[in-house]
């Protein structure tokens, strides 16, 4: 599950938000990959802001709009105490460099 902006996003999200419904299926097209359904969702965030929820969970009672838009927000607070929580990291940056001579002068090819 992935929260989309209603613009400047996919052109199916921001078809499906013109439409006006509260939920449909709409498939997105990458360029050289396979085309993917998914499950938008309408979604005013508390602030009002309009954004759109992409999921693969089906359109089925147990997984009913409002529940997965509840879902959405508690993984999202989740999220945000992990980011509060994590310490920074105290340990400098570390650079890779190969042990033997002949690894040293190995280009990419």
């Amino acid at each position: 599950m992935f929260r989309c902006p209603a613009r400047s996003t996919f052109t199916a999200v921001e078809d499906f938000v013109r439409s006006g419904k509260t939920e449909a299926a709409i498939t997105l097209a990458p360029r050289g990959a396979k085309p993917i359904t998914l499950r938008a969702i309408r979604m005013e965030s508390p602030d009002g802001e309009l954004s759109v929820l992409l999921t693969n969970l089906p359109d089925e009672p147990r997984f009913a709009a409002a529940a997965v838009i509840a879902l959405y927000f508690r993984r999202w607070a989740v999220e945000l105490n992990i980011v509060t929580e994590k310490p920074p990291s105290t340990s400098k940056p570390f650079t890779v460099r190969p042990r033997t001579a002949s690894a040293r002068n190995c280009s990419p090819s």
